[in-house]
C-alpha cells in the first residue's frame, strides 16, 4: 500500500473518530441547555401558593412532626420530608427548587438511556430534545412540587426494569422496585404508573422466558406495592376524603 493511501486511510479514520466524538457530545450539550433553562425558570420568580404551602409544612421541629403535617395535604409525604432536611441548609427560592431542577433534568437523561436501549440513538436524541425543551416539563421541574421527583423515580423504575430483564438480574429488579416505591411515596398519580409497569414487567418477563426466581421477586415486588397503596389509602387518602379535602 502506498504512503498516500495509508495517509488517506488514517485521515478518514481520524475524521470518523472525531465525528463520533462530536455526536457523543450532543446529549451532554442538550442536557446542559435543558438544565440552564430550568435554573433560569427557577431563579426569576417567587414561590407560588402550592410551593409556599409545601415549604411551610416542612418547617417542623422533627421528621416525625413533618410527617404528621403532610397528612393534612392531598399528597404523599416524601417531597415535604426532603424539604425538611434540605431547608435546614438554606431557604432561598432557588435553593428550595434545586432538588426539583436536578430531578427533572435527570429524568430526561434516564429516558434518553431507556429510549436508546429499546430503539436507536436517533430516536433517543429526538426524545431527549422533546423532554428537555417541553415548556410544561421545564415549568414542573422548576417548582417546589412533586412532579420532578415523580418523573425521575418512574423513569428509573422503567429503566432498571428493562435492564433486569435484559441482564437477568434480580438486583436490578429490586432497584426498579425501590424506585417505584419512592414514586408511590411522592405523588398519587404514581398508582397509574405502578399498574402500567406491572403489566409491562409481566409481559417482558414472559417474552424473555425469565427464570422462576425473577418471577418470584417480581410477584413479591407487586405485593409490596399493593401493600404500600393500601397503607396510603387507609392511613391518608380515606382520612382526607372524610375531611372533605378534594
Amino acid at each position: 500500500m502506498s504512503s498516500w493511501a495509508i495517509e488517506h486511510k488514517a485521515t478518514r479514520a481520524g475524521k470518523s473518530i472525531e465525528s463520533r466524538g462530536s455526536i457523543a457530545g450532543v446529549p451532554l450539550l442538550l442536557l446542559t441547555l435543558g438544565l440552564v433553562l430550568r435554573l433560569g425558570n427557577a431563579a426569576y420568580r417567587f414561590l407560588n401558593p402550592d410551593e409556599a404551602l409545601h415549604y411551610l409544612l416542612s418547617l417542623q421541629p422533627s421528621f416525625a412532626a413533618t410527617y404528621q403535617a403532610t397528612l393534612t395535604t392531598a399528597h404523599p409525604p416524601l417531597l415535604i420530608l426532603i424539604l425538611h432536611a434540605w431547608g435546614r441548609i438554606a431557604h432561598s427560592e432557588l435553593f428550595l427548587r434545586l432538588p426539583s431542577v436536578a430531578a427533572g433534568t435527570l429524568f430526561c437523561a434516564v429516558m434518553f438511556g431507556w429510549l436508546k436501549r429499546v430503539s436507536d440513538r436517533t430516536t433517543a436524541l429526538l426524545g431527549l430534545a422533546m423532554l428537555l425543551f417541553s415548556p410544561a416539563l421545564i415549568q414542573v421541574s422548576s417548582e417546589v412540587r412533586q412532579y420532578g421527583l415523580l418523573l425521575l423515580f418512574c423513569s428509573v423504575s422503567l429503566y432498571w426494569l428493562d435492564g433486569s430483564v435484559i441482564e437477568d438480574s434480580i438486583a436490578l429488579l429490586l432497584l426498579s422496585t425501590l424506585a417505584l416505591y419512592l414514586a408511590l411515596l411522592t405523588h398519587y398519580s404514581a398508582f397509574i404508573v405502578a399498574f402500567t409497569l406491572a403489566g409491562y414487567g409481566l409481559m417482558r418477563l414472559f417474552t424473555s422466558r425469565a427464570r422462576s426466581e425473577m418471577f418470584l421477586v417480581w410477584v413479591l415486588a407487586q405485593l409490596g406495592a399493593m401493600g404500600l397503596v393500601l397503607f396510603s389509602y387507609f392511613h391518608h387518602i380515606a382520612r382526607i376524603r372524610a375531611g372533605g379535602l378534594p
